[in-house]
């Protein structure tokens, strides 16, 4: 081992330097957990006396397949680099800490901003080809080296950087496979996660790149559906989105998965582009399944007609903003960028003063702004009137207003052949909500940061009271499933709902599906919410759901 360790020696860092870093590893430095540890954030100082921000992953010690694990992430990044690839800047090897250290990725990873409204199809369409160039870099790398298999594609595991650039991440289950030839084949328990893996491979436990496509392709799906591929909240076929969609024609799928707002943005022929790839990756048959290479060149593809289309509505929106006679003074940008560009500019204009009073009193309060839109737009503008009470979530304000975005622009209007006037008011209405916007998600983001605050030192607070309560129940079922499921009253209690069952020796999946499901439904967030948890229950009852959701995977495994 001392060699081998040798042979990386000059990325290895004093384990003094990280917790450091970390201020020993301290809740204000936590970003996220994962399967095999936690993520901290970190300001590192290097040799030179400049600090670097980065990440730092440590795995935890119980994790018996850690070591094999940490040193095959260690080995592949160090030789395998790419601008869409994590950077490993260091380790740590002390006894018991294994400590893995990257490069930082401050938008975080991609599964956190499938639902975002403001995220637009230009940015996913971008993120899907940097994600997509990534992996064809390790399907077939250059120099010779040996190709690469992920096995565990995801959209957790597609880091974001500052500009928004997708970098593959987390290569603890990957592979070699010999490059320069068609195919490459692994025997393999099965490995990844619910939802990615391809069929095939748990059906044969015969890996391929093919199977790594299948996943990329689920990932494809979830950008497109704005939503992750398993989702628990549904009791039909929507809970899977590649069997959904498996069994739903392309022509259906834009009526009843796509988000209408993301519809809108779409391009024709840059749907079609991406939609045929997505049915394409996920085919049941391996070999009808494109090539990395094809995916990258079918995305190129979706973006070029995407962006042709975005330059010449652009250019309608140069014309429709020139070609105002007599009302607008001097040409100015659709979008301001001060409040006064939004505000002060009325009164120019006769109907500057219906403007000026619709919007009095409203300032830094978008929910009224856009609840009361429909007293100042034509009928013919297709807003519909919305009660945004202050119990509206902040994502039901932001489609808000996308739909008055959308419905207000220079483009719609000339689509739709509106008046002068028409333009004229909408503008202005356009530019004083674009304001609020800016000013409602600077609030907004102030709340979130401090809530995330509040909850980690929460969080901290509650782990010391219960994690011990949590320990002792899990100890020596992680593993299996049917216990687990048997004795989760012990820790669930009569309030939850859960009636107990006996799984001890009923190992087949439908018994433990039927079981199971139901203790996800029980401890869903949204459950406890409705019924009143405390904060107790919240605390523990979420614990316990990733404890059942590793005994799934490990009572999958198992069976298979």
């Amino acid at each position: 081992m001392s060699s081998f360790m040798n042979a990386y020696k000059h990325l290895e860092i004093p384990l003094e330097n990280i917790q450091q870093a970390t201020d020993h590893f301290s809740e204000s430095h936590y970003l996220a957990k994962g399967g095999f540890g936690k993520v901290y954030r970190a300001e590192l100082m290097l040799s030179n006396g400049s600090t670097i921000v980065a990440a730092v992953k440590r795995l935890t010690p119980s994790n018996k397949h850690g070591d094999a694990d940490f040193w095959r992430e260690i080995m592949l990044l160090s030789k395998y680099k790419h601008v869409n690839i994590i950077l490993l800047l260091g380790f740590c090897y002390q006894s018991p800490e294994r400590i893995l250290v990257y490069e930082y990725a401050p938008k975080n990873s991609l599964n956190n901003h499938l639902s975002d409204p403001n995220f637009t199809w230009v940015q996913r369409l971008k993120i899907c080809l940097g994600a997509a160039r990534g992996l064809e870099y390790l399907h077939n790398p250059r120099g010779g080296q040996q190709r690469v298999l992920h096995r565990d594609i995801k959209s957790a595991n597609i880091l974001l950087d500052e500009n928004w650039n997708a970098k593959i991440a987390d290569f603890g289950f990957s592979k070699y496979g010999p490059a320069n030839q068609e195919h490459s084949i692994l025997i393999s328990e099965p490995k990844g996660t619910l939802g990615y893996c391809d069929p095939v491979f748990l059906d044969t436990t015969f890996y391929k790149k093919e199977s790594d496509v299948y996943s990329f392709g689920v990932v494809l799906l979830e950008i497109l559906c704005s939503r992750l591929c398993v989702d628990f909240s549904f009791n039909d076929m929507r809970r899977s989105l590649p069997l959904f969609v498996r069994n739903t024609s392309k022509e259906k799928i834009r009526d009843v998965i796509i988000d209408a707002n993301l519809l809108q943005q779409i391009e024709e022929n840059s749907f079609n582009t991406f939609v045929t790839l997505v049915y394409q990756c996920l085919e049941k048959e391996q070999k009808e399944r494109p090539s990395m290479e094809l995916i990258v060149k079918k995305i190129e593809t979706a973006l070029k007609y995407q962006e042709q289309r975005d330059v010449g509505f652009l250019n309608i929106v140069n014309w429709a903003s020139s070609s105002t006679p007599n009302v607008i003074k001097e040409k100015r940008d659709l979008l301001p960028q001060t409040e006064e560009a939004g505000r002060n500019q009325l009164g120019d204009n006769p109907d500057d003063e219906m403007i000026k009073m619709w919007s009095s009193g409203k300032e830094g309060n978008l929910r009224a702004l856009l609840s009361t839109l429909h007293e100042i737009l034509e009928p013919e503008s297709g807003w519909e009137p919305v009660p945004l009470t202050e119990m509206m979530t902040t994502r039901a304000i932001r489609n808000y207003y996308s739909n008055a975005e959308y419905i207000t622009s220079a483009v719609r209007l000339v689509q739709r052949g509106a008046s002068t006037r028409e333009k004229y008011i909408c503008k202005k209405l356009l530019e004083i909500l674009n304001v609020e916007v800016l000013r409602f998600e600077s609030e907004d983001k102030v709340v979130q940061q401090k809530k995330r605050s509040e909850e980690r030192q929460e969080n901290h607070i509650l782990g010391e009271k219960y994690d011990d309560e949590i320990e002792s129940w899990t100890n020596g079922r992680e593993r299996f499933l049917g216990d687990m499921l048997s004795n989760l009253q012990d820790i669930l209690g009569p309030e939850s709902g859960w009636e107990p069952v006996s799984l001890k020796g009923e190992w087949q999946t439908r018994y433990l599906s039927r079981a199971y499901n139901r203790s996800l439904l029980l401890t869903d967030p949204s459950t406890l919410k409705n019924r009143g948890a405390s904060m107790k229950e919240k605390y523990i009852f979420g614990k316990v759901r990733n404890i059942l959701k590793d005994g799934w995977d490990s009572a999958l495994a198992e069976e298979k």
